[in-house]
C-alpha cells in the first residue's frame, strides 16, 4: 500500500494476495488492526471502505513562519529589479 500510495478496497487486497491463499476474513482482521493502530485511514462511500496509507501531518507552524519569510524576500528582491529596470 506504502509503494503505490493509492486507495484500495478489500476485494483489491484480496485479488493481491490470492496467490498467497490468504482469506478475505484474514484480510479483514489486518485492516481492522492497522484501523486501530492508525497505520491506514478508512472512508466509507456508502456500502464500500476504502483504505489509505495514513498521510505525515502538516507541517507545524514554523514551515509558515519560513515561507512567510521567503515571500518578503521575493517581494524585496521584485521591488529591487522593477527599480532598476523601470
Amino acid at each position: 500500500m506504502q509503494t503505490q500510495n493509492r486507495p484500495f478496497s478489500v476485494q483489491n487486497i484480496v485479488d493481491a494476495l490470492q496467490k498467497h491463499s490468504i482469506k478475505k476474513t484474514a484480510v479483514d482482521r489486518s485492516l481492522a488492526s492497522l484501523l486501530d493502530a492508525a497505520s491506514i485511514t478508512q472512508k466509507l462511500y456508502g456500502k464500500s471502505a476504502v483504505y489509505l496509507v495514513a498521510q505525515p501531518p502538516p507541517p507545524d507552524a514554523s514551515a509558515h513562519a519560513e515561507t512567510a519569510a521567503l515571500d518578503a524576500q521575493i517581494a524585496a528582491a521584485r521591488a529591487a529589479l522593477a527599480e532598476k529596470t523601470g
